[in-house]
């Protein structure tokens, strides 16, 4: 991983600062591509590419679209021994360098939305499921003025099986990865658990692998009431429970775009999440002051909203809802009983 994170800056034609990335570290190709196609002030932008003095020309890089296109090729200095993806240099700190005293639970939550817009749109341009699976707060850095901006994209990846390198192979950092990670489960939604986690750990001043159940709750305890719950709601084991945390936002409406657009695709795989999916039937539309988002143990139903009409409806099965209440689940009191809440 250290050798992984290690930042190497150069300059273009012109003076320009650029960040190389060595095009072998990269889990898919086609990501580089997009952030060359797409803009956002959330997002890096890809420059094109630098190679050996002595290579004359640039690789080619297969585009979404299942074209071929070659990005620029940079002449940079110093020259690089290796095939290098570069990326415009971002001026920041990142959210590990900042004076977490300084900042309002607020700020925490628009940087939050601010990132989870960044991946929705890297999905609503590619027309597919897409998870970066590398973050953590030395991977979002935040500008003089405020703004958030999600780098290092080099274990990211499409999530259509189509990848650089096998599935087997991938980046994560201890604490940060959802458990569906170690078992090559992976869905867009693996992102929501590591951005709840990169908060946690960088508003508390620790590594999330050091965060304790403990920890984490009088972490939270110090957020605001809606964005604790929120992030809550991210920290589930079952993937489509996060999804909770995000209604209304423009990652709901990528993530059911892309469902639809290709059915064949496994957004949540195991057996259990597939079986719940089953169930949703949309709730009637309520207030959004009413503030907190709750996972719901009596029906199975969830959040649609304002993008109904874009969702696929999925009919309800009776059958298949939990038989407690939270008056009488028997699981809830044993949860009261472990974590003392």
């Amino acid at each position: 991983m250290d050798n992984l994170r290690q930042t190497k800056i150069c300059t273009l034609e012109g003076g320009w600062k650029a960040v190389c990335k060595p095009t072998v570290q990269w889990t898919d190709h086609r990501i580089p591509h997009l952030l060359y196609s797409i803009r956002s002030p959330h997002l890096p932008r890809c420059l094109g590419v630098t190679g050996p003095p002595d290579e004359e020309q640039g690789a080619m890089y297969f585009d979404l679209n299942e074209g071929v296109s070659q990005l620029p090729l940079h002449v940079i200095d110093p020259p690089q021994k290796e095939s290098c993806f570069l990326f415009e240099y971002l001026e920041g700190s990142t959210l590990r360098q900042l004076n977490q005293k300084t900042i309002t639970s607020a700020e925490w939550e628009q940087w939050f939305d601010k990132i989870v817009g960044a991946l929705a749109w890297i999905m609503l341009c590619a027309g597919k499921p897409f998870a970066h699976l590398d973050l953590s707060p030395e991977n979002i850095l935040i500008s003089a003025s405020g703004a958030a901006a999600l780098i290092d994209f080099s274990g990211s990846r499409f999530l259509d099986g189509d990848t650089s390198l096998p599935v087997t192979s991938r980046v994560a950092t201890a604490g940060y990865a959802a458990h569906e990670v170690y078992f090559g489960d992976l869905c867009p939604e693996t992102d929501l658990y590591g951005l709840a986690m990169t908060v946690l750990a960088a508003y508390s001043g620790q590594t999330a692998s050091s965060l304790t159940q403990s920890k984490t709750r009088n972490t939270l305890k110090k957020l605001d009431r809606h964005f604790s719950e929120r992030l809550r709601l991210c920290l589930s084991d079952d993937p489509f429970i996060r999804r909770q945390a995000v209604v209304d936002t423009s990652y709901e409406y990528a993530i059911s775009k892309v469902a639809v657009e290709q059915p064949s695709m496994r957004l949540l795989s195991t057996p259990a999440i597939q079986s719940r999916e089953q169930t949703i039937s949309p709730k009637s539309k309520k207030s959004k002051d009413e503030g907190v988002l709750k996972a719901e143990c009596e029906s199975s139903r969830f959040d649609c909203r304002e993008h109904v009409e874009d969702f696929p409806q999925v009919p309800h099965n009776d059958d298949d809802r939990c038989p407690y209440s939270f008056s009488n689940c028997p699981f809830l009191e044993v949860a009261h009983i472990i974590c003392g809440e």
